[in-house]
């Protein structure tokens, strides 16, 4: 019988449907006509004939190079397939009871299915030429393809179960994730204190990053401070470039980026608001003197003010013109203007130990204020910072933190009567 005369599996299981049992009619003809008028569920291994006739037909057996395998039993296998088909051709389709046969689905005809593709597994399989079994399930033996796809139709029991057995899983290669950016950590609003020295550090900025990538830091140069402040590209440490001076600028904005290694960036903005000291702090005990008088009370005639005494503290007002010189000036005397008042300092013009205070009142009045010897020879002055920096090294100044420079140029309210030098 040749491949072209037997119909394939799947068209016996159907085909089979419309009788019963015809795993029992092929083997014994003499009850045809009883299975005929009653349908009967297929038995698993009824199911497994079936399986394993359309299994062995579907495929051929391979031959190993020691012996030949025979071919008798799918030969026979073959003629059984062959003679349910024809047996089920002369079944009367009007018989309502054949073909409205009830569909058996107890329990147990789901463990039959399987039963029947375990033995059509084995009744399948055969050792290749290295010992590699052929599967009726699929895959390979002796590099010849077999059944892709064990298919079982079980029409008689309206059932149908199909195996697929190409589950190979495809590794698709997992996409890498995106690295990320950092993420800030540090607080976006500080306090600073005026005066504060320029090393000091005025605010830290600190991000993570979720890749683990080093991180460096930086400041826009877009910042509406950019200039007024430094960066550690390492550490994050942001200092001032000069001393804070709250009467010259009470806050400032700059914004901080962190970069990664991958170059991924973040920026934050901060803020810096900065503290009014009390710059007179320390001279309450001393003896107000308005500068603006002299000793025998005639206004700026230039005597010059001995505060060698004692400790005071000069005031000036900026809307009365003086030129006042100030002798004996030591640690514990100080000098007060009121707010906002612009000042320059400078080294004295006819002498470098001298130290030069000018400033102009708003209507233009000319102040200045001279304070004799306080200065070394190779003094620099150009700001209150460095004014107060040299006094204080010259006067032998510590403070409580250890700094050299000496607080003496102070803003406030210069209002308060004043006692008059004797």
């Amino acid at each position: 019988m040749t491949r072209s005369e037997a119909p394939t599996a799947v068209e016996q299981g159907q085909q089979a449907g419309s009788t019963a049992t015809p795993a029992n009619e092929a083997a014994t003809p003499e009850t045809s006509a009883n299975t005929a008028e009653t349908a009967k569920p297929m038995t698993a291994a009824e199911l497994a004939a079936l399986a394993a006739a359309a299994s062995e037909a579907a495929v051929p057996q391979v031959e190993s190079e020691e012996a030949p395998v025979e071919m008798a039993d799918a030969a026979q296998a073959q003629a059984k397939a062959q003679a349910v088909f024809d047996e089920d051709e002369k079944e009367d389709e009007d018989d309502a009871d054949a073909q409205d046969a009830p569909v058996d689905l107890a329990m147990g005809s789901e463990a039959a299915v399987f039963e029947a593709i375990a033995a059509a597994d084995d009744a399948r399989a055969a050792p290749g030429d290295e010992g590699e079994e052929a599967s009726a399930l699929g895959g390979e033996s002796n590099g010849a393809p077999i059944l892709a796809v064990a298919a079982v139709a079980a029409a008689g029991l309206g059932l149908y179960a199909v195996l697929d057995d190409n589950d190979d899983d495809i590794d698709l290669p997992e996409p890498e994730p995106e690295n990320v950016a950092p993420v800030f950590t540090s607080e976006t609003d500080v306090d600073f204190d005026e005066n504060t020295d320029a090393d000091e550090i005025v605010y830290t900025a600190t991000a993570t990053d979720a890749d683990g990538d080093d991180i460096t830091y930086s400041i826009d140069e877009d910042s509406d401070d950019f200039a007024a402040f430094t960066i550690d590209p390492d550490s994050g440490e942001v200092r001032f470039v000069e001393s804070p001076d709250f009467e010259t600028q009470d806050s400032y904005t700059l914004t901080v980026i962190a970069t990664d290694s991958e170059g991924n960036s973040v920026s934050q903005d901060v803020n810096i608001t900065i503290n009014d000291i009390d710059e007179g702090t320390g001279a309450p005990t001393g003896t107000r003197q308005s500068i603006d008088e002299d000793n025998d009370g005639d206004l700026d005639t230039g005597a010059p003010f001995q505060a060698a005494d004692g400790d005071f503290i000069f005031t000036d007002d900026p809307s009365v013109e003086s030129n006042a010189t100030i002798l004996g000036f030591d640690i514990g005397d100080y000098i007060l203007v009121p707010e906002g008042t612009e000042v320059f300092f400078g080294t004295g013009a006819d002498d470098a130990n001298d130290l030069e205070i000018t400033f102009r009142g708003e209507d233009g009045e000319t102040n200045l204020i001279t304070i004799d010897d306080v200065l070394s020879d190779n003094a620099t002055v150009f700001d209150e910072e460095t004014a107060e920096a040299a006094v204080g090294e010259f006067l032998g100044f510590e403070g409580e933190d250890g700094g050299t420079s000496y607080d003496f140029f102070q803003f406030g309210d210069i209002s308060v009567p004043v006692d008059t030098v004797a």
